[in-house]
């Protein structure tokens, strides 16, 4: 009596408590029964399977009813649900026509794995101190950068505005006095002095946007008022090169907005709209409002921009490969600067273009119910 209950209880350990493998197979080595742990280790669903299809076996030596008789122990990988796979001591007894295959996990393995992971996560900790440091050191660097771009960009400012000022002086009120080289030479210092002025801007703003200092001072503004403030800047460009502007920008409802900025973004869409545009061409300036956004279009009938570059055209120092009809230099920080403002706005920019088929920039930005801030 005391060996039936033992045999019982030495059973039911095994096949619900014990740590080992335990799977009866049949006669093709399918899985005829599993314990606990093993329907733990390698999956619930196991009746039925194949053990191939539970190992890791590359040179097929998995063979129980040879290691029964042989009464050998031989290591296996077997494959859990998740892919994961473990290494286990296996030995065979055969039963009839069906084999008891038992599986002890390798302590050794095990220890070697464990001390792997230990090691690994040491080196893992190691380099994230060390990414810290290098992203610490990187953002004291730019700090610095920043600092320094704003500080040579701002004593430029003035002796560039100087230039600029006394040259469009002397191309005004000398102009008819002088020969047609004198007025190319001036006409060329008044492009360069024009840019130079348009890069310091721009090294400005790109200082404090990227230190995290760009600041929205919204206030109800009628848009038509930023639309006709920034075409007063863009048609002295456009003029130079004669270049038409058509403009749809009719009165509208005050919106809460920092108009400086979005002047400067209208600013930079319209100018780029007429640096790629060849003389006779058209650039639209279009705005309308729905009940919760004010949406600004600018179009030109330009060179068009490649897919390739077009991924890319808001990225700052990114020019494109397309060049402007008049060889215009680029900063290639202005469409960056923009999305910037538009972001701090709540808005978006986008642009659809094609090779040959000209570009539109639309700007949309959300409007709050009742106009307020």
């Amino acid at each position: 009596m005391s060996e039936a209950i033992c045999d019982k209880a030495c059973r039911d350990f095994l096949w619900n408590e014990a740590p080992v493998l335990v799977l009866v197979l049949d006669a093709d080595n399918r899985v005829v029964e599993a314990n606990a742990h093993a329907r733990q280790m390698l999956g619930a669903a196991l009746v039925g399977k194949a053990l191939a299809e539970l190992t890791v076996d590359f040179d097929g030596s998995l063979r129980p009813q040879e290691i029964a008789r042989e009464k050998r122990v031989q290591l296996v990988h077997f494959a859990g649900p998740d892919g994961a796979l473990g290494t286990y001591q296996i030995s065979c007894v055969a039963l009839g026509d069906s084999t008891l295959l038992l599986g002890a996990s390798d302590t050794a393995d095990l220890a070697f794995v464990q001390q792997e992971i230990v090691a690994l996560n040491n080196e893992l900790g190691s380099l994230t101190r060390e990414l810290s440091r290098k992203n610490a050191e990187l953002s004291r660097l730019n700090e610095i950068k920043n600092r320094f771009l704003g500080m040579a960009a701002h004593d430029l400012r003035k002796p560039v505005g100087a230039m600029l000022t006394y040259t469009e002086f002397l191309i005004d009120e000398a102009g008819p006095r002088l020969n047609e080289e004198q007025r190319r030479f001036l006409g060329i210092i008044r492009s360069s002095c024009d840019f130079m002025a348009r890069l310091i801007d721009d090294f400005l703003d790109v200082a404090v946007i990227e230190s995290g200092h760009l600041s929205i001072h919204r206030s109800a503004v009628d848009p038509a008022t930023i639309v006709a403030a920034s075409m007063a800047v863009a048609d002295v460009h456009a003029r130079r090169k004669g270049v038409l502007c058509q403009v749809d920008a009719p009165p509208q409802p005050p919106i809460p907005v920092d108009a400086a900025k979005m002047e400067q973004v209208l600013n930079n869409l319209v100018i780029n709209a007429i640096e790629h545009s060849k003389p006779g061409d058209t650039v639209g300036v279009c705005t309308s409002m729905t009940k919760d956004e004010w949406v600004v279009t600018v179009k030109d009938r330009g060179t068009g921009i490649d897919p390739d570059d077009l991924a890319r055209l808001f990225s700052v120092f990114e020019s494109g490969r397309v060049r402007k009809t008049a060889g215009e230099k680029s900063t290639g920080l202005g469409l960056a600067i923009a999305k910037k403002i538009v972001e701090g706005h709540g808005g978006i920019i986008s642009a659809e273009s094609a090779p040959g088929a000209g570009t539109t920039f639309t700007v949309r930005i959300p409007v709050p119910k009742g106009g307020k801030p």
